[in-house]
């Protein structure tokens, strides 16, 4: 509820204050609060799946599968409120959205008991330091194949442009076609999931995000980039939900604790992402860092692979 209410003072900020410095300052911080919704969410999901005694797979990838929603009808919203009335409207419009999920956080969303978490000084630090190390293998591969994925679409707009010489238009539909594949593969993943072991699925995953990310620079047709969608949903569908089922459950201090080392992850990749994608960019062309992203997805199954090997050597 707190962080939906710092984006709607965030959002209100942007919509109504003009000084610049005023705007970065408040967009900056409010903004940073209101981005830890999405690891609470999935923190909350966890609590709620072990008090109903359902599957937290499926809870979880039932909670992606939204936000994959959101990817497909929130940009043609925006960009309709934008272009017809506005950022001001666009804001304001923002705004009311995350007041709407504080009220529901506050008032519809079913309580589930206050873990006996130890908020003592340095419980932060301890908690850390009971991390497995085959936990922060998967961190590590998590992180990797984030960094590839947003190489992916900060380049994509550019490589279809002027790479290809195709439409914008295409950029828009091959986003929207990922986005809306998603969302049935996301609910699918959780339900095999528990057939076949978030384990093997996240290593399979990996293996099919190396072989999209080396087969996008032969794509040079619209066709081909809409079909290479369908393996890359596959592997998003799988990436994004699953490693943090296992998070969850292999890192101590509670449901709060792993979700938001987990969602840690996304910001460092977005990072590093921006970072590599100007350098190998400059150098070796659009299409290079799509090469980038197969040796990361590489990198991420190498430390899969560690990992299998550190939890063969655990005690018991």
């Amino acid at each position: 509820m707190l962080a939906a209410l710092a984006g709607v003072a965030g959002a209100g900020a942007f919509a109504l204050v003009r000084e610049y410095a005023l705007v970065c300052a408040t967009g900056a911080f409010l903004g940073g609060l209101a981005h830890t919704y999405a690891s609470q969410v999935f923190a909350y999901s966890r609590e709620l799946a072990e008090l109903t005694g359902r599957s937290l797979a499926r809870g979880t990838a039932a909670v992606r599968a939204v936000f994959s929603a959101g990817w497909v009808l929130g940009p043609p919203a925006g960009l309709f409120l934008l272009t017809r009335t506005g950022f001001g409207t666009l804001y304001a419009s923002l705004a009311a959205l995350l007041l709407l999920a504080a009220l529901l956080a506050r008032w519809v969303l079913p309580r589930v008991p206050r873990a006996g978490t130890d908020r003592r000084a340095g419980g932060l630090r301890r908690a850390l330091s009971g991390v497995p190390r085959r936990t922060w293998l998967l961190l590590g591969a998590a992180t990797a194949v984030n960094v590839a994925d947003q190489m992916y679409l900060i380049a994509l707009a550019a490589h279809v442009t002027r790479d290809l010489g195709l439409s914008a238009a295409l950029v828009g539909a091959l986003a929207g076609t990922s986005a809306a594949l998603e969302i049935p593969l996301l609910i699918g993943a959780g339900r095999l999931a528990g057939r076949l072991g978030e384990e093997r699925l996240v290593g399979a995953a990996d293996v099919l995000a190396v072989a999209f990310f080396a087969l996008l620079p032969f794509a040079a047709s619209g066709p081909s980039l809409l079909l290479l969608q369908v393996p890359n949903a596959l592997w998003t569908a799988a990436l994004v939900s699953l490693p943090m089922v296992l998070v969850q459950r292999e890192i101590p201090g509670g449901a709060g604790t792993a979700a938001a080392l987990f969602s840690a992850t996304f910001p460092v990749a977005q990072l590093l992402a921006g970072a590599l994608t100007g350098l190998v960019a400059a150098r070796t062309g659009y299409s290079g860092t799509f090469w980038c992203g197969a040796a990361l997805c590489a990198l991420a199954c190498v430390l899969l692979r560690a990992r299998g090997r550190a939890g063969r050597n655990l005690p018991g």
